[in-house]
């Protein structure tokens, strides 16, 4: 069963503080623009080590890694981790909610459409493989 069956709302928010705003007056960043829904894993899928892995260091553990301000939220310091807040990470990131641009610390930068949705397919279609 695909993860995003399970919806896009999420019932906890991931943040990295207690702001909810993604962006000035609550708006998504600008570069955050919708993702397609696409209904199989893109051949090849995208790869943990050389993709995933460096999105999620580049975007996430500032605040979800280990003495991150939301590690306690969800902890995405490794695979395993990342593999288990799947579901919430990729709806967060579908939504354009993650990174939280109103965070404290805020995020030195924000993903591209490119790599969200290779973030999406990775975590929903493509079930988290480890390669």
């Amino acid at each position: 069963m695909r993860l995003r069956a399970l919806g896009i709302a999420a019932s906890a928010m991931i943040a990295c503080s207690s702001a909810t705003s993604t962006g000035e007056g609550g708006a998504p960043p600008q570069s955050c623009t919708g993702l397609t829904a696409p209904s199989s894993c893109p051949t090849p899928p995208p790869s943990w080590k050389s993709q995933v892995q460096p999105f999620i260091q580049s975007y996430c553990t500032q605040c979800h890694g280990p003495g991150g301000i939301a590690a306690a939220q969800a902890l995405l310091a490794t695979y395993q981790d990342v593999k288990n807040n799947r579901t919430r990470a990729w709806q967060q990131v579908y939504s354009c909610l993650m990174p939280n641009a109103g965070a404290t610390p805020a995020p030195n930068a924000f993903p591209t459409e490119t790599e969200r949705q290779m973030f999406v397919d990775w975590a929903d279609v493509c079930n988290a493989p480890n390669n």
